[in-house]
């Protein structure tokens, strides 16, 4: 025989119903314990939620500072949009790595038809996590330039500083 039974075997029946007592009350204690828990969790991920829901109402509203316009618009109209947050799509066209500077690359934005393009400069970093390439049909946020950028020795009536880029 065990010592616990042992133990159990020489206890008063008062003893017996005092333990059983506590081991019912542990029990209720754990239950309620892991229950508390369960709820602490539920409640931090409920705010884990709502923080999220902020952040993308946050988000949203960062991204609504970007007047949507077409390629074309901004290519015929760069004055109309210099210094102005905008968002437009357009065909990768040609990229330009420049030697003298490792951060950027200008990216050339044509139009649906190919009859009009623009420059953008694209962070390195982002031009190699969006794994953009020639042909990429691409949606970029920045703020629109003109006449700020040269390419083979040309000064270029729109440029694009981008903020963001998406491939489509």
């Amino acid at each position: 025989m065990h010592l616990h039974k042992i133990f159990y075997a020489l206890l008063t029946s008062s003893d017996k119903a005092y333990l059983a007592s506590s081991r019912v009350k542990a029990s209720y204690d754990k239950k309620r314990n892991a229950a508390k828990q369960s709820s602490e969790e539920e409640r931090i991920e409920k705010q884990i939620d709502n923080d999220s829901k902020k952040s993308n109402s946050t988000k949203s509203s960062y991204k609504s500072r970007y007047k949507s316009v077409s390629l074309d618009d901004f290519i015929g109209n760069p004055e109309r949009y210099e210094g102005k947050n905008i968002k437009t799509s357009g065909t990768v066209s040609y990229i330009q790595r420049e030697s003298d500077n490792n951060t950027m690359d200008y990216v050339v934005l044509n139009n649906s038809d190919d009859s009009a393009a623009t420059v953008t400069e694209i962070e390195v970093e982002d031009m190699h996590d969006n794994h953009i390439t020639e042909g990429d049909n691409i949606t970029v946020e920045g703020g629109g330039l003109t006449q700020t950028v040269k390419l083979h020795g040309k000064t270029l009536k729109s440029d694009i500083i981008v903020d963001s880029v998406i491939v489509n």
